[in-house]
């Protein structure tokens, strides 16, 4: 099977992103689809090329990408993992600009569990001071007090818990805009269960040859579980939304209904 790459180009471009959801296992999908070898991944995963208002009013500047590709080989495909895109305004817009053919990979997970996982990525690295339940209920305020989604450490960057499992109208608004041809969803149950099955079936999307990684590890459904009510809350809370995503998509509602645990 021959892939053409950015070696087609004049200059590299991004042929594949991973454009999220974000603490839906995008980090671990980075790494085992960047070890195809017709697939680069960029160095560090996360390029932030397209959530940046710079190159979403001007375009990519070939010197800032090179930076990130300067390992890529000959005819491979170039591959940026920045789970932003998805939710950030103007990143779909901007990566369309830059590579109209590109493809694109959205992994989900139900809200409940990515809304746990996200708030204790911030609270870990510092930036949510306030316990999961205040953070929520301060969400809405947040997010409209700030001007400049794009920010660093806007509103939207750190504190968008549920804003970001609003996935119907976030993968409606990118059919919109690039077909269904152009675009891979799954979900990190699927994964789970069949990491090595799911990426043969990313590789036949990118046209790439399907290599089954034979130790692909089994990824964990979540990591530490948290205790209590919440978990079920947050589910009831969110149900109407999965659900209305699995219907836009064709899924059984089951694929985005609560598993054991919440992952990372």
């Amino acid at each position: 099977m021959t892939v053409a790459g950015s070696a087609a180009h004049d200059r590299p471009v991004v042929d594949v992103a991973i454009i999220g959801a974000q603490k839906c296992g995008t980090t671990t999908l980075a790494d085992l689809l960047g070890r195809h070898p017709q697939l680069c991944l960029a160095t560090g995963k996360e390029a932030h090329l397209f959530d940046d208002a710079v190159v979403q009013r001007d375009g990519v500047d070939p010197a800032r990408l090179e930076p990130f590709f300067a390992h890529r080989l000959p005819g491979q495909l170039l591959l940026d993992a920045t789970p932003s895109y998805l939710y950030l305004p103007g990143c779909i817009e901007a990566l369309l600009a830059h590579n109209p053919a590109v493809k694109v990979i959205v992994v989900l997970r139900p809200a409940s569990e990515r809304m746990i996982s996200h708030h204790r990525h911030e609270r870990r690295r510092g930036a949510e001071r306030l316990p999961l339940p205040l953070a929520l209920l301060a969400e809405p305020f947040r997010l409209r007090s700030n001007a400049d989604p794009l920010g660093v450490g806007s509103s939207q960057r750190v504190a968008s818990y549920r804003d970001r499992c609003r996935y119907s109208a976030q993968l409606s608004r990118l059919r919109d805009l690039m077909g269904v041809a152009q675009v891979h969803i799954t979900t990190l149950a699927a994964l789970a269960a069949d990491p090595a099955g799911e990426l043969v079936a990313m590789h036949r999307f990118l046209g790439v040859e399907p290599l089954p990684i034979a130790d692909a590890p089994r990824l964990n459904a979540g990591d530490r579980p948290i205790e209590g009510v919440w978990p079920a809350l947050l589910e009831l809370a969110t149900r109407r939304e999965m659900d209305a995503t699995a219907t836009l998509l064709g899924w059984s509602v089951d694929r985005l209904r609560r598993t054991a645990g919440a992952a990372r």
